[in-house]
């Protein structure tokens, strides 16, 4: 069950209990973007919905929202009500910090009747948040990480065991970055790059890499040891570190693996600018 927020709007310090306007009751009020009168508490959430979908082999984040109203318009160009008295707009950010108009299309399913007056309206990002046919750039590294995570033992590219030929690398040996670097270069990782200076600091970057399945990872491994659990408690292994990288999918379009959304309410066309 969802949780409600009552609103209490004051003037000339007194608490207002209704508002009219053009001689009809308003049920809420808004401006600058945020509730200033509300009749009703204030349903906190229930309302807007984010998922992640799979498509003809991509995966991709939809955004939605719940409304007793039947909108025109779509998520790429944003909704209105029959009177314009509002407009609704998708708004996509990667970091809660910078959000973006224009970054959502119409889902494949965009207005959902729910049956009982209201409806559901779907958007989807522009950009997938994976794919299993994938091409990117492979970058595995730490600097003055765990000493632990060296020698390396085994290293993995799209799911596919690489079989190098002077296993182990240690790092803290003289030209073991050149040799690991060579012997990718020669079993076709060409324009690999490997640094390293010690045990604790390294970097192997991998471009082009192609990807055919979600199942298929690319890592390093070394000798296990055992890390802390949730709870503290030092018994879990840990004998590898994931390759992580930018991607781009079968059309070329850029991967965001992460993804996030709110509804942007502002006045309908009926109105002013508000000021």
């Amino acid at each position: 069950m969802a949780d409600f927020l009552t609103i209490k709007a004051r003037h000339a310090g007194q608490e207002i209990a209704r508002s009219f306007h053009a001689g009809q009751e308003a049920a809420f009020a808004f401006g600058r973007g945020t509730t200033m009168f509300a009749k009703a508490p204030i349903e906190l959430y229930g309302r807007t919905e984010a998922r992640v979908v799979s498509d003809a082999g991509e995966k991709w984040f939809e955004f939605g929202f719940r409304m007793d109203h039947l909108l025109s318009g779509n998520g790429a160009a944003g909704y209105t009500d029959a009177g314009n008295y509002l407009r609704l707009e998708a708004q996509w950010t990667p970091d809660l910090v910078n959000w973006s108009m224009g970054k959502f299309v119409p889902a494949p399913t965009p207005v959902v009747d729910l049956g009982d007056g209201s409806f559901e309206y779907w958007s989807r990002a522009l950009n997938p948040q994976d794919s299993a046919i994938k091409t990117g750039a492979l970058v595995c590294s730490q600097s003055n990480g765990d000493v632990r995570n060296n020698p390396l033992t085994s290293l993995v590219i799209a799911g596919v065991a690489q079989a190098l030929p002077h296993f182990p690398y240690d790092f803290d040996l003289a030209g073991t970055a050149a040799q690991l670097q060579a012997d990718l270069i020669a079993l076709g990782w060409v324009g690999t790059i490997v640094t390293g200076t010690s045990r604790a600091t390294w970097a192997i970057s991998v471009p082009s890499v192609n990807y055919t399945s979600y199942a298929q990872y690319s890592s390093v491994g070394f000798p296990m040891y055992l890390i802390a659990d949730f709870f503290g408690v030092i018994n879990t292994p840990y004998s590898s570190l994931p390759f992580v990288g930018s991607f781009v999918d079968a059309a070329g379009t850029a991967i965001l693996t992460k993804a996030f959304a709110r509804l942007k309410i502002t006045a309908g066309t009926r109105y002013n600018p508000y000021r």
